[in-house]
């Protein structure tokens, strides 16, 4: 029988090493999860760069009729390049990619190995698939997560089916079965200890822990938003585009000045926005791409004008289940895909070792004992509140961890700063989260020194505190820090740091001026909340 290419590069790899005939058997799983999220990657890469054109499109929309926009116009002029596409669609071929990747590699193994390729088996699977499908398109037709859940499995199951071995000696299953168990066992000490801040500890203590994490932290915050706009709902959308088609004047400035309120911005003349309103008769009509999606009474818009945009944000999401699929896969699927890198990783740098159980029994050993020693730095903390005494002993600590713990405490309590004093300190030794709590420990100080403090963390090399100071100001309600947060947003070359910098503009009450002609900094633009 002719050999695929796929393996026709392990054999000619073998030929070269008679003692390593079973060699496949030990690489087999991680090449088939490698195609299958490469080829998801080249597919997201598509989605995303389709998605950030049409952000283009409705960023020039907006900014030509006036309104302050993010991302600003130093970010929009990448969103039809083809890297912040390529960068972001990371997000997803690690997630939804390798979820979708690991379930195809698991039924068409299961498929061939242990049922014998029997077609009622094929037939049960394909039925799974179809079900699949149907679902990422129950609430509207979607053909990027469609495509994403077709091709992303049939590369994932040629992969699989090329790559499994003819001759399956008990090495495959031998060295499978070892593989797995070690991701169990790292997964038996992790989940009694995980919860909802278990990311965050992560990025703490092990990422921003290192240069080569800052790195990775960095990447991911500079380029998360660019996928993340892909399914997001519109209400989760920062700003929208709206058009609006009424007869009376009045009526219409008012229904204007409710859609500014919601971040959904009339834009006049715009044929292609996110929502068309027009009235018949005493109904309000809320159409997208010329699709009626919702109607309701004048009286109840007025009345609720946010629960009228949020039923047709819901009705008009499509993504929905594909956010579900992403979120899974980030809890099992990409965290497998990481250990199974890793451990390829270490059992290809013991190849002095010739046997190759020997060098499977210590590559699974290893990386389990990486996994379980993350616990150490990030295991879960004490649900206790910690007493003043004990949060001062833990900020004058020379140890980081303890420090960290101790302003994530702080930000959830009012904070006095003149029970704290080292808090005051000039400390340019200061490591990236404990910036980026004592930020937050601020938004609720009563200290006089608070504002000025987070003013300065404004200027903080690091995105992640630039943020957390401008959450911290706008939960503060400093409208005075209005005109800051306005000229973060149009000078900012960091998409994340804008989107933080307009969510707290808005918490003080701003909103977007009714033209061109108005003044964004103004006292006008800014709401009594």
């Amino acid at each position: 029988m002719a050999s695929t290419p796929c393996q026709a590069l392990f054999d000619t790899d073998i030929a070269f090493v008679p003692e390593f005939q079973n060699m496949r058997n030990f690489y087999f799983l991680p090449a088939a999860m490698i195609i299958g999220v490469a080829a998801s990657h080249v597919l997201f890469t598509a989605v995303v760069w389709t998605s950030n054109a049409c952000l283009s499109e409705t960023i020039s929309l907006l900014s030509a009729a006036g309104y302050l926009t993010v991302p600003n116009h130093l970010v929009a002029a990448s969103l039809k390049n083809w890297g912040p596409a390529f960068a972001g669609a990371f997000f997803f071929s690690l997630t939804a990619g390798a979820g979708l990747c690991l379930v195809s590699f698991t039924a068409t193994l299961a498929w061939r190995t242990l049922f014998g390729s029997h077609r009622v088996v094929l037939i049960v699977i394909l039925g799974f698939w179809t079900v699949l499908l149907y679902r990422v398109n129950a609430d509207g037709a979607n053909f990027w997560a469609t495509a994403a859940c077709l091709v992303t499995p049939m590369i994932s199951a040629w992969g699989t089916l090329a790559l499994l071995p003819d001759n399956r000696k008990t090495s495959f299953w031998w060295a499978l079965t070892f593989l797995l168990a070690g991701f169990l066992i790292i997964i038996a000490f992790w989940a009694p200890r995980a919860d909802g801040d278990t990311f965050l500890r992560i990025r703490d203590h092990v990422l921003l822990s290192n240069p080569v994490g800052e790195k990775i932290t960095r990447f991911y915050y500079q380029y998360t938003l660019y996928p993340a706009e892909v399914f997001k709902s519109l209400d989760q959308k920062l700003l929208k585009s709206s058009a609006v088609h009424v007869d009376d004047p009045d009526l219409m400035e008012t229904i204007e000045a409710k859609l500014r309120a919601e971040d959904y911005l009339p834009a006049d003349g715009a044929t292609s926005v996110d929502l068309h309103l027009t009235k018949h008769d005493d109904q309000l009509v809320l159409l997208q791409k010329d699709k009626e999606i919702h109607k309701t009474t004048v009286a109840d818009f007025m009345t609720d004008p946010e629960g009228v945009f949020q039923t047709f944000s819901k009705k008009t999401d499509n993504w929905r289940f594909f956010r579900k699929i992403t979120f899974m896969s980030l809890v099992i699927a990409s965290p497998f895909l990481v250990y199974l890198l890793i451990q390829t990783v270490i059992f290809a740098c013991l190849f002095p070792l010739r046997s190759l159980r020997t060098r499977v029994v210590l590559s699974t050993l290893i990386c389990a004992g990486m996994g379980i020693g993350l616990l150490l730095p990030v295991g879960s903390t004490s649900k206790d509140a910690m007493t003043p005494d004990e949060i001062k002993n833990r900020l004058e600590s020379a140890d980081r961890r303890q420090r960290i713990e101790a302003l994530k405490a702080l930000s959830e309590i009012p904070l006095d700063m003149d029970k704290y004093p080292v808090l005051t300190a000039d400390d340019h030794n200061r490591s990236i989260p404990e910036r980026y709590w004592l930020a937050k420990a601020l938004a609720d100080s009563r200290s006089p020194w608070a504002d000025e403090m987070l003013l300065n963390f404004l200027k903080d090399p690091h995105p992640n505190v630039v943020c957390m100071a401008l959450f911290s100001l706008g939960n503060r309600k400093q409208k005075q820090a209005a005109e800051e947060m306005i000229h973060i947003i149009k000078t900012h070359d960091h998409w994340y740091v804008q989107w933080y910098a307009y969510r707290s503009l808005r918490s003080l009450g701003w909103i977007q001026p009714a033209s061109a002609r108005g003044d964004l900094s103004s006292p006008s633009a800014l709401s009594p909340q």
